[in-house]
């Protein structure tokens, strides 16, 4: 019950469970003696919290549970009740000798179903945690006076508020989902009114060049449709490709550019130097095979979209009970599948399905260069109590998977040895989650979803639910979201999964006119990632956090324009550490496994 909880990068946090394993505690003397008894510190600690009111509801003690604990303070046979704060006792537990280690995952086997549903409320936060990041690293680059403090403050604090433990999860009533839509939907005017000052301020306003920004510090190659032809770029049914540098631009000059021919073939193939995929009639992923490794990634199908009967015993929206693989209704039949363009820059096909009393369509997309395999998806939700799913076979079957979690990734058994593995069929990620051996991998990526089962060379994505209880008309509607296959050569680390996962969730933004200025980091090497950069709050200072993520501890290389050092503080930015002056303009640093550090610009 008590016990030291050690994260991913091997700092811990010390950890209380409340013997009487709730936040609903009533002061009687039967659960007190309960919770004594069965207090596995007790040797060693004699004292343990009672979490005493109504706390899931947020109301509190009423003056009848304080009556009970005032007679408790001294009651024979009872444990004895004292009033105290969730400070001081956590001082007194840390003194204590001999508490265990628990390291890593501590996984609830319950409430699976909140890692899906309400959808539509959790890409609302996906895309405002993004968008939010991403304007914080522009207004880096201008002086301190013109970024707006009070503006971030607010629309962080809005996405916050609606993280609270029933909103984000899925699990409160319609009309929450209506506040909290409003919510979200301010958030984003505000960025996009944001983001049309940051391009007056930043760029000179030449109606005759364009340019790209790229925030992330990876490189990223995409496809963009410009408002113009630009000069020396080829075009391919109104997009263009470029590379933009890691936190660099692109400028696109309007004039006569190339515009390439699409080769339509009538088949189901999309292909490019380095990959082949092929699709069967029914829409069905049925090879991925990989010119470079001469490898067939597939052992079965992919992209199966299949739909479940989704009747949770207990707790409908916040729960997935086991047995939904027996409940399989039907997969979905492909109406369409249609080619609409082919050629050197890009492959892109649509498909249209049916399944059940729902319609989704896919635009399925392979970019030159890349064997990322994106399928952008809008789907009208009409179903009842059901679960929608996408799922693939491949032939990569590794011991164990990787899962993109905060700030670096866990591991999880990929079998099924024990009930603690066996009650893992659903499990929680962010952004990603990878099968590799040494030399291969695969991986799945996502824009917004969090559900997913991993079992041998299977894997599939939650994509939708359809609960009743307690929102009658959860998730009804429209729904438009995005995954992408993701073969690759190497493990994880070696792999480009993390920064392509990283790209897949926030895309260069264009503007007009050419860039005037330079971001305040200008290059990271190694296997760090800029995570934030934004005004310090409590000074004029500009604060870069940077984030180790392979999981071996790398040595970086940080390029600084316009500072010359690091001063090293803490996640609140209260304490001043280290200084690490630039030679030749750069930082060179050592970062521990999955290390978080956060610095000043000076």
């Amino acid at each position: 019950h008590s016990f030291y909880w050690l994260g991913i990068d091997g700092t811990g946090v010390l950890t209380h469970f409340p013997p009487e394993d709730t936040y609903n505690a009533y002061m009687t003397c039967e659960k007190l003696a309960a919770a004594q008894n069965k207090y596995a510190q007790s040797g060693e600690c004699n004292e343990f919290m009672s979490l005493y009111g109504i706390g899931d509801g947020g109301c509190g003690p009423s003056s009848e549970f304080v009556e009970r604990a005032l007679r408790l303070q001294n009651f024979e046979g009872s444990p004895k009740v004292k009033f105290g704060r969730a400070c001081d006792f956590f001082e007194r537990l840390s003194k204590v000798n001999g508490l265990p280690k628990w390291s890593g995952e501590l996984y609830l086997e319950l409430h699976r179903g909140t890692l899906t549903n309400q959808a539509r409320n959790k890409r609302y936060n996906r895309k405002c945690e993004q968008s939010l990041v991403e304007l914080e690293t522009l207004y880096s680059m201008l002086p301190a006076e013109k970024y707006p403090d009070d503006l971030f403050d607010m629309m962080w604090k809005t996405v916050l508020i609606n993280q609270f433990h029933d909103i984000l999860p899925g699990s409160s009533v319609n009309c929450v989902y209506g506040e909290s839509s409003e919510d979200y939907e301010a958030v984003i005017e505000m960025c996009g009114r944001l983001g049309d000052h940051a391009g007056r301020e930043l760029f000179d306003g030449d109606e005759n060049t364009y340019t790209v920004v790229n925030t992330l510090s990876y490189p990223v190659s995409g496809l963009f449709e410009l408002p113009w032809e630009a000069e020396t770029y080829e075009t391919q049914s109104g997009f263009t490709f470029a590379e933009i540098p890691a936190l660099g631009s692109v400028e696109f000059k309007k004039g006569k550019g190339k515009k390439l021919s699409s080769r339509m073939k009538n088949d189901f193939v999309l292909e490019n130097e380095l990959i082949r995929y092929e699709f069967d009639s029914s829409g069905r992923l049925i090879s991925a095979f990989d010119r470079e490794l001469e490898y067939e990634f597939m052992s079965g199908f992919g992209n199966v979209l299949s739909l479940y009967g989704d009747y949770p015993v207990r707790y409908e929206a916040w729960d997935i009970d086991k047995d939904y693989v027996e409940k399989k209704v039907c997969e979905a039949e492909c109406v369409s599948f249609k080619k609409i363009s082919q050629g050197k820059l890009f492959c892109r096909a649509k498909i249209e399905f049916k399944i059940g009393k729902s319609a989704i369509n896919q635009t399925v997309t392979l970019k030159k260069g890349s064997k990322r395999l994106d399928f952008e998806c809008e789907v009208d939700w009409n179903e009842s109590r059901m679960m929608l799913r996408s799922g693939f076979d491949s032939a990569v079957c590794p011991s164990d998977a990787a899962y993109d979690i905060q700030y670096g990734y866990i591991r999880r058994a990929n079998h099924t040895n024990t009930s603690w593995e066996q009650a893992k069929f659903e499990v929680a990620h962010q952004k990603y989650f990878d099968l590799s051996k040494r030399d291969r991998g695969i991986a799945l990526l996502n824009d917004c979803k969090y559900g997913c089962h991993v079992s041998g060379g299977f894997f599939d994505l939650a994509l939708l639910r359809s609960s009743k209880y307690p929102d009658f008309y959860a998730d009804l509607g429209r729904h438009v979201f995005t995954y992408a296959l993701l073969p690759h050569s190497g493990d994880l680390v070696a792999s480009d999964v993390i920064s392509e996962a990283a790209a897949l969730n926030r895309t260069p933004s264009g503007f007009a006119g050419k860039l005037n200025f330079r971001f305040p980091v200008s290059a990271v090497t190694g296997s760090i990632e800029l995570c934030a950069m934004k005004k310090a709050a409590k000074s004029d200072d500009t604060v870069v956090r940077f984030v180790e993520t392979s999981g071996y501890g790398c040595e970086a290389e940080i390029g600084l324009c316009g500072h010359r050092a690091l001063t090293e503080t803490d996640l609140i930015e209260w304490k001043q550490g280290e200084t690490f002056k630039a030679v030749t303009g750069k930082v060179k640093l050592k970062f521990r496994p999955f290390e978080i550090r956060t610095f000043f610009l000076k």
